[in-house]
């Protein structure tokens, strides 16, 4: 990470980048809402709450500090 100046926080580590021969960096497919891209399942808001329960959602999202 950086700071607000834009300089590196910590030094990169000393070993080297994990990546294989198919993929340099996969950041992206992780982090995509496309249920289509990456790795596990994309949920709506309905889908989540219904797919984990409430509490878990309000646990998660600690909604009561929210309001």
């Amino acid at each position: 990470m950086k700071d607000s100046d834009g300089n590196w926080r910590m030094p990169s580590p000393p070993y080297p980048c994990l990546e294989t021969s198919e993929s340099k960096m996969n950041l992206d497919d992780f982090i995509c809402m496309d249920a289509g891209v990456g790795y596990g399942e994309v949920y709506n808001l309905s889908d989540f709450v219904q797919h984990f329960g409430v509490r878990f959602f309000f646990l998660i999202f600690d909604v009561e500090k929210c309001t």
